[in-house]
Parts: C-alpha cells; sequence; structure tokens
C-alpha cells in the first residue's frame, strides 16, 4: 500500500505520505459505497465483479449508464 518504508532489516517506519495516501483510500471507499447503494436503489445489478472502476485498467473503454446525478449528503 506504499504506507510503510523499510528502514532497515526487519525493521520499518510510517512513510511521510501515509496519512494523504489513508484519507485518499477513505474518500475513494467512501465514493464507492455510494455508487453502490445507488446503483442498488436504482435495481441494477453490476454483476459478479466486485470492482466498480479499476484504475489498472483506466486506458481501456467504459461502457455504462448514468442513474443519477449531483451529491447527496447522508
Amino acid at each position: 500500500m506504499g504506507l510503510a518504508e523499510e528502514a532497515g532489516p526487519g525493521h520499518s517506519q510510517l512513510s511521510a505520505e501515509h496519512e494523504t495516501k489513508l484519507k485518499r483510500m477513505g474518500e475513494r471507499g467512501d465514493i464507492i459505497k455510494t455508487m453502490r447503494r445507488d446503483l442498488a436503489i436504482a435495481g441494477i445489478s453490476r454483476g459478479s465483479a466486485d470492482t466498480i472502476f479499476d484504475l489498472e485498467q483506466a486506458g481501456q473503454r467504459l461502457v455504462g449508464r448514468v442513474v443519477g446525478e449531483g451529491f447527496r449528503m447522508n
């Protein structure tokens, strides 16, 4: 995850950017939860895949449909 760096044999320390990385991971998780909830409300099945968007495949074609717009505060 890139949150720690090896400081020596058998020793690690948190990376200088660990806080920023954790915040980004949390934000991404919140976005995914919102998308999954909205898809379920719209009755749209995601199929067997558990990934909504995989950054590793960002260069591939993405096909879908818009089920809502705007922001919803919980």
